[in-house]
């Protein structure tokens, strides 16, 4: 696993999943920002696994090289979902999200 400097998110490789990455977070972090997460920049192609992140209400992947939405079936309270500037083609993969409100999308394929 690979902790990322500065903020606290690790980064592992799911153990079911080969490839898939899952984010952990220090429960100081979860603590700090229980219903949000950030992970801009961090050079991901596929959405991660959120160990624990049940309570997200604001998710941010925005400037990665995401190509579909997947993983994110546990995040019922969900309201904001930022995909700006990835890869997708698609966005099927958010059926399960019912308290969705806002999504951003721009600079995709």
């Amino acid at each position: 696993m690979l902790w990322l400097s500065g903020d606290k998110v690790m980064i592992g490789e799911s153990p079911v999943a080969p490839g898939v990455p899952v984010i952990y977070r220090s429960q100081e972090e979860r603590s700090a920002n229980p219903d949000r997460l950030n992970l801009d920049r961090r050079r991901l192609t596929v959405c991660p696994i959120l160990e624990g992140e049940e309570h997200l209400r604001l998710l941010n992947f925005q400037h990665n090289s995401i190509r579909k939405i997947e993983h994110l079936t546990s995040l019922r309270r969900l309201i904001f979902l930022d995909l700006y500037d990835n890869q997708l083609e698609d966005i099927t993969g958010l059926g399960a999200l019912k308290s969705l409100r806002v999504l951003m999308l721009g600079k995709n394929r």
